[in-house]
């Protein structure tokens, strides 16, 4: 006879089922060929139902300067630019 699912076992099984289904669901959004706008919009929407937050910030770098390129804030963030550096 097969001993019970502890309550904390089930909730961390649950927790990484979750973070894959997300890490899934992100690397099809990451290959299907949205502006970046829309994919930065879609993947906190996926992270949202994985990781709950009330603020965030994504940013893109350019591929030969590593410079940030573009931000994206949501929640809370969202057009709170007065700290942001020009």
């Amino acid at each position: 006879m097969a001993a019970p699912c502890r309550s904390d076992h089930t909730v961390s099984m649950v927790t990484a089922l979750a973070a894959g289904r997300a890490r899934s669901d992100i690397d099809v959004l990451s290959r299907a060929g949205l502006p970046l706008a829309d994919f930065m919009a879609e993947s906190a929407a996926t992270l949202l139902g994985v990781i709950p937050f009330v603020a965030g910030c994504f940013s893109s770098t350019g591929p030969a300067t590593s410079l940030i390129s573009r931000t994206y804030k949501l929640g809370d963030l969202l057009g709170r630019n007065e700290s942001d550096v020009a």
